[in-house]
């Protein structure tokens, strides 16, 4: 079923109504947290720091070949460099050690705690011994049992942004988790010590480094006599050499050849411009230029007197003839050149392939040399380390460093007395809260006139407060009166059915309040028929609607009168049979009430206990269906409404 929207009256309202609730849990958890803050064992802790040190341990070797010492490099240390250390105390063997060491497999343990304590070890180790016999779990050794209790008393963890790790052991007694702290960090240091050494390696490296310093030795004598006996220095650099000869060399080949060709242009008819052009450019030997800058000179002196003089003067005859004696000697110059420069290529081009053929030997002589050179420098190296190594080793030095030694605890981590009340205290006013709101959204009780109108869809006519007095408030009578007329003004409702759900909701009081309200218009006459018996005094004869009924008493002599109230009792009958309800002569007696008086209250038993409500139900005028706040459930009063709407009754509404 849906819930309506809660407001802060209501909340308050929920409070109040719960606030012995509230305050008892609030109480109790105090109570018991203050208690077990004297029942529960002290537990003392005592803390020490180790710094790792950077050293030697993080140094990473190359696999490779180191080329020299300066190119050891020391690794920045990672998390997983703390980490690895945090395994280490926590492995088996340093706490294996610490319990052989203080014997604590076979020290007794103080008794911890009072009775409460006591039991709950005594059912912790009842369990256990039950799984054991059910073979569900192997039964561990004092001395596994040892190291799995010193395992949860132990606490490692790195402070953040450093090197440091905080070590810290709880125990019931401050001198023993001390002690067992100090005995954690020695096994700790002695363990990594064996983790981080290494095995007497300094007489492998110093032969390994003897081996290859001979070898290394021998290397280089036979590169050394490789290169005196084919009488090179250094292969590349002659190499580098032959190749600058043999490219010179082909240029002035090249350059003989195009001064072969102006010297036949000479000869024939070539022009003045083209030989002078060819004649011009540069050459490598010294008598070439000599005898071409002659040449040049005669050729210009002959261009210049043909200008002067014509081409058949005697002396242009005279200059060609110095030119073509010039020519002569060029050409003669020319060819003894090209033959030497041509026999330097040769000799050149068989000298690079003399060194072509021994270069891969030369190689190969060398590259064993750089090998040799570069393993005798990895042994040096690894001889160095391995002396530190050793050293190392011999005096037990370590890159774990003690920061501060385990502190003596004086007082006790837990319980925190002063805290565990504070959280009791908070704890206890929310969970009572809690708990009130929890109540409350179980019960289904309908408790505000909000309620009426959310679930029954009914409207709310009188609230009532309970009062240890048998007559109700006047003032809240009068207004369901009103509240009648107001919500039904129709004339002919003179005749009002009062019922609930269930006994017990004060259904007696709430018509006697009605009808005395109502009867209080003296031009009004009111009738009260209590068909229960408990809300009226009986009639002295003990007569009433029932003997009516049956005949055996006239109309006016049961009914009675208190003040200006009429009121009419049930009978010395009991039980009304069904088939009287049905029958002529009540609904005869019922309209001869209607005609005698203005208003008739009419309270039967309740609905879901009564036939005789849901009988007069199609009967009456209409129905107020009374509900005792906080104590009936919506449910109930719903199947009530249900059975009188399908008995053909009309609800009014719920007071």
């Amino acid at each position: 079923m849906d819930q309506r929207q809660l407001f802060l009256r209501d909340v308050l309202m929920v409070l109040f109504k719960r606030k012995f609730l509230i305050v008892t849990f609030a109480v109790l958890v105090f109570a018991v947290v203050f208690a077990g803050n004297y029942v529960w064992p002290p537990t003392y802790e005592s803390m020490a720091k180790v710094r790792i040190i950077e050293g030697r341990e993080q140094l990473v070797a190359d696999p490779t070949v180191t080329r020299s010492a300066a190119d050891l490099t020391m690794v920045q240390m990672t998390v997983e460099d703390v980490n690895s250390e945090m395994e280490l105390i926590y492995s088996d063997d340093v706490l294996t050690s610490v319990v052989e060491a203080l014997q604590l497999d076979t020290r007794a343990a103080p008794p911890a705690g009072g009775p409460v304590h006591a039991a709950l070890r005594t059912g912790k180790q009842a369990f256990f011994q039950l799984l054991y016999a059910l073979s569900l779990k192997e039964r561990p050794t004092d001395k596994q049992q040892a190291v799995a209790n010193l395992r949860r008393a132990i606490e490692a963890k790195p402070v953040e942004k450093s090197y440091v790790l905080e070590i810290r052991c709880r125990y019931s007694d401050p001198d023993v988790a001390q002690e067992i702290l100090t005995s954690v960090i020695e096994q700790f240091k002695q363990k990594h010590l064996d983790v981080f050494s290494q095995p007497d390696s300094q007489p492998f490296f110093r032969e390994q480094y003897d081996r290859v310093k001979a070898e290394l030795a021998e290397a280089q004598t036979a590169l050394k006599t490789f290169r005196n006996d084919n009488d090179i220095l250094e292969v590349d650099v002659e190499k580098e050499l032959l190749l600058d000869q043999y490219n010179r060399a082909k240029r002035l080949l090249l350059q003989l050849e195009k001064l072969g060709t102006a010297t036949a242009e000479v000869k024939g008819e070539g022009t003045e411009t083209s030989i002078v052009a060819t004649l011009s450019r540069e050459t490598e030997s010294t008598v070439i230029t000599e005898l071409r800058l002659k040449l040049l000179e005669k050729i210009q002196r002959r261009y210049e007197m043909t200008q002067s003089k014509g081409p058949k003067h005697p002396e242009v005859i005279g200059i060609n003839n110095e030119i073509e004696r010039a020519v002569v000697d060029l050409e003669e110059a020319l060819e003894i050149s090209a033959q030497t420069t041509t026999k330097e290529i040769a000799e050149l081009e068989t000298r690079l392939q003399e060194l072509n053929s021994l270069m891969a030997e030369h190689d190969e002589l060398k590259q064993a040399v750089e090998v040799k050179s570069d393993a005798l420098e990895y042994y040096a190296e690894k001889l160095e380390e391995s002396v530190v190594a050793d050293a190392s080793n011999r005096f037990k030095i370590s890159s774990i460093r003690q920061i501060s030694s385990p502190s003596l605890p004086l007082d006790p981590v837990s319980p925190r007395k002063l805290f565990n009340l504070l959280i009791a205290l908070i704890a206890g006013v929310v969970g009572g809260i809690g708990l009130a709101f929890f109540l409350e959204y179980l019960d289904h009780g309908v408790k505000t006139p909000e309620d009426v109108e959310h679930y029954l869809k009914t409207p709310p006519l009188a609230s009532f407060f309970h009062t240890p007095y048998e007559q109700l408030d006047p003032k809240e009578a009068q207004r369901l009166s009103t509240m009648l007329e107001a919500a039904h003004p129709d004339p002919s409702l003179r005749l009002i059915q009062i019922a609930s759900s269930v006994g017990g909701e004060g259904s007696h009081r709430v018509a006697r309040a009605l009808a005395e309200a109502s009867s209080e218009d003296p031009d009004r006459k009111t009738l009260l028929v209590d068909f229960v018996g408990d809300g009226l005094e009986q009639q002295p004869t003990g007569e009433g609607l029932m003997d009516v009924l049956s005949g055996q008493a006239d109309l006016n002599d049961v009914v009675s009168m208190t003040g200006n109230l009429y009121v009419l009792g049930r009978g010395s009958e009991r039980e009304c049979p069904t088939y009287l309800w049905r029958s002529e002569r009540m609904a005869s007696l019922l309209q001869d009430l209607r005609q005698r008086f203005d208003r008739v209250i009419f309270h039967v038993g309740p609905v879901l206990q009564s036939h005789d409500a849901l009988n007069l139900a199609r009967l009456a005028d209409g129905a107020v269906l009374v509900i005792r706040a906080d104590s009936t459930r919506r449910e109930v009063v719903l199947r009530a409404m249900e059975m009188l709407l399908e008995a053909k009754g009309r609800i009014l509404g719920v007071a």
